[in-house]
């Protein structure tokens, strides 16, 4: 089951705005000299990529009992009978974060790692981690 991330507006304005900024700095080189060019398109294009390919392909997904989260290019998955402890609307501000919203869910696995990781439909995604570990700890 495919869970898309939550996008707020604070962020919007900071990964999309940031790219459109660069690509705006970058679009008016193309009538100066090649040099310049070169090294706006060199450096600039893949900037602007990567925060395009994060704001439009974050993502969970949930199956054969695994949470797997990108927030392209970075991906990883978590075992969900390790999770101990999921806290709603939490914001974490510390760690890592494959999240694109400030209020989203906080997952403790292992023994000391947390993840915060913002889904849109975070009641159905809590539902469908309790189905498959009912042991999670849930703080509202």
């Amino acid at each position: 089951m495919k869970f898309e991330s939550e996008k707020g507006v604070f962020l919007g304005v900071v990964i999309v705005g940031t790219a459109i900024l660069i690509l705006g700095v970058t679009i008016p080189t193309i009538f100066r000299d090649f040099v310049p060019l070169f090294l706006y398109f060199l450096i600039n294009l893949p900037v602007a990529g990567l925060l395009f390919w994060i704001w439009f392909d974050t993502h969970y997904t949930i199956s054969n009992g695994q949470l797997f989260y990108a927030s392209e290019p970075f991906r990883g998955k978590i075992d969900i009978q390790e999770i101990r402890k999921i806290s709603l609307n939490q914001t974490l501000y510390a760690g890592f974060k494959p999240a694109l919203a400030t209020k989203g869910i906080t997952i403790e696995y292992n023994r000391f790692d947390d993840i915060y990781i913002s889904p849109k439909a975070k009641e159905v995604f809590i539902q469908e981690l309790l189905r498959i570990n009912p042991q999670i700890e849930v703080q509202r």
